[in-house]
Order: structure tokens, then C-alpha cells, then sequence
């Protein structure tokens, strides 16, 4: 849980309605400020409705990176910050900002583990017209989306892969405004998005990032141009936290592979982990697969990367590590 930070130099408290002109009018908010507001959400003291100035403030003016990455380091620190340093692998996760068909992560998951990379999935809320990765799982009999953190590492350290439901002790105040956001119309701001990102995913004991930034019609986000700044905004930031960050920005105007719905779309998963499947889902898994073993330093050069990629979906690794991962959670696997 969150440890106060006690300033030698004494912090005099504003109001929130100062903080709120003040990014109104375009100020920056100071290391302090921030860490304020993140603690008055969490302890219920700013009121619903100056949260929302804030969000919608934030919105029209925007972050400086220094900004963004103090807030997503104070939202993580909310809650619980889960340590997995006794877990030797690298430990690299995936975000996408999420699209129609899109399974891709749970191909990479499983085909992550089997190259000796952890990827400790936690999935949060979801868009309305996307199928969440927990949604299409529970079309496996008897899949528990559901681990406590002991569960969690446990099954890290044997199968290297989990998808469970997101902690309410991970970055709770982010779980606060993005509900706020949904009823605000401010999900589309770029440093909010970055501090919700990185907020959970180093929350969960990442320590690096491969960020697929989906536009087009699919996709909340509608324009090229936007994703790219949304991409260089997470890296960016994440790169400041100390932490590894790669993004690719893909094309989301057609549903992903030829599939949509929670049992198709895993019956397709199955089909990529086997190498076979549609061709623009086979492209994208291998490009982000590469992406997971370089920033994990698996492997090196892009040829490299390629080759582990692929011999792990062609031997049957990677297939295994799926049925290992749906078995440790009480799926059936027949």
C-alpha cells in the first residue's frame, strides 16, 4: 500500500478549485500538486465533481512528460506494488489500446513463456464493443479468471503466464478516474491514458512495456497521427520511470483474423499457437513476439528474434504453455 513521502520542505495544501484553474489556465503542476490530488481521490477527500473539472482541465491542456510521469508513478503507488524480483526471467508485458478481433495477447502470452519471458497479465476495464481477453477465456469450461497475489506469482514462476482479473489494490485511484473518464468524455486524453497505462502495468511487476497502439475504426483511437503521439507519449514517459518501452502503431480499420466472439476467437488462438491462422493476425503476433524477446534481451538482433519466435509457435512450446496456463487455472484443456 502507499507509503507517505514526508517533504523536509512543508507542502501548504490548495484548494482544489486553485488546482483545477490552475491547469484551466494552462499551469504546470508541481511533484507535490500531483501527489495531492492522487492521495485526495483515494481518500475520498476531492469531490466527484472536481475530479471531473480535473480530468476534462487535463484533457484541454494537457501534460508536460515530467507531469505525467510523476502521476502515473503516484497512481501506481496507490495500492499495491507487486514485487517479482525473486523471479529471475524478465519480466516484459504487452498493452493494446484494444480492437475488434483482436486476440493477439493471447497468443503472446503463452508464446511469451515459452521463450523464457514472464508476462504477468492483469486485465483491467475494457471498452464496451471490445470482447476482453477474461471474456473470451470464460468460454473455456471451468477457466478462474480469478488468482490472490500468492496465486499469482505462484503461477508466474511455474507457467509464466497468467490472465486474471486486475487486483482492486492495483493503482485504485486509476480505477477511480477511468470510470470518471467513461462518464466525462476524457478518455481520448493522451496523458491520462499514459498514466492509466503505466500506472497498473509497472504496478504489476513489469519491467518493461510492448505497447500496441491500434487506430482506425476499430479503435478509440480514429487517427494515425494520434496513436503516434499516443505511442511516443507511453514510451516516452515509461522510459523516464526507468522502465524498457518499445510501441508499434497498427492498423485497426478491419476486424483482426477471421473470427469475432469469445469461443471463436479462442478456437483462432489455438490456430496461431499452432503457426497457422489468418495472415494478418500471424504478421502482427510475430512482430510484437519479436518485439517481447528484444526488450526482454532474449534475443538480440532482429533476425535473432525472428528465428525464436518462430521455432517456439512451430515445436508446440508455445501451444504447451497455453494448456499449462488454462490448467493452472482450473480450465479444461480436452
Amino acid at each position: 500500500m502507499r507509503k507517505k513521502i514526508i517533504s523536509a520542505r512543508k507542502f501548504i495544501k490548495p484548494s482544489f478549485s486553485y488546482l483545477v484553474e490552475k491547469k484551466r489556465d494552462g499551469g504546470e503542476f508541481s511533484d507535490e500538486e500531483i501527489r495531492f490530488i492522487v492521495d485526495s481521490i483515494l481518500d475520498e477527500d476531492m469531490p466527484k465533481f472536481q475530479q471531473a473539472a480535473f480530468a476534462m482541465a487535463v484533457y484541454f491542456q494537457g501534460m508536460s512528460a515530467q507531469e505525467t510521469a510523476i502521476f502515473a508513478e503516484e497512481m501506481m503507488l496507490s495500492g499495491e506494488v507487486i514485487d517479482l524480483t525473486k523471479i529471475s526471467r524478465p519480466k516484459i508485458d504487452k498493452y493494446s489500446t484494444g480492437g475488434v478481433g483482436d486476440k493477439t495477447t493471447l497468443v503472446l502470452a503463452p508464446l511469451a513463456a515459452a521463450c523464457g519471458v514472464v508476462m504477468p497479465t492483469m486485465n483491467g476495464v475494457d471498452e464496451e464493443y471490445i470482447i476482453s481477453n477474461l471474456d473470451k477465456l470464460s468460454a473455456i469450461p471451468g477457466f478462474n479468471p480469478v488468482l490472490d497475489l500468492k496465486g499469482f506469482h505462484k503461477q508466474l514462476r511455474e507457467v509464466g503466464c497468467t490472465f486474471i482479473q486486475q487486483d482492486p489494490e492495483i493503482a485504485p485511484v486509476d480505477t477511480i478516474l477511468y470510470k470518471m473518464r467513461q462518464e466525462t468524455g476524457t478518455i481520448p486524453s493522451l496523458p491520462l491514458i499514459t498514466g492509466s497505462v503505466l500506472s497498473r502495468k509497472l504496478a504489476e511487476g513489469a519491467e518493461g512495456l510492448v505497447i500496441d497502439v491500434k487506430w482506425g475504426n476499430g479503435s478509440f483511437v480514429k487517427d494515425v497521427e494520434q496513436a503516434k503521439q499516443l505511442a511516443r507519449s507511453i514510451t516516452r514517459v515509461g522510459r523516464s520511470m526507468k522502465r524498457r518501452c518499445v510501441a508499434l502503431v497498427t492498423d485497426m480499420n478491419q476486424p483482426l483474423g477471421d473470427t469475432v466472439g469469445t469461443a471463436l476467437e479462442i478456437k483462432e488462438a489455438i490456430q496461431l499457437l499452432k503457426g497457422e491462422g489468418p495472415e494478418d493476425l500471424r504478421e502482427l503476433v510475430l512482430k510484437l513476439g519479436m518485439e517481447i524477446v528484444r526488450l526482454a534481451g532474449v534475443a538480440g538482433s532482429t533476425l535473432s528474434a525472428k528465428q525464436t519466435v518462430q521455432r517456439h509457435l512451430k515445436d508446440g512450446s508455445a501451444l504447451q504453455k497455453f494448456k499449462d496456463m488454462i490448467e493452472a487455472q482450473g480450465g479444461d484443456t480436452s
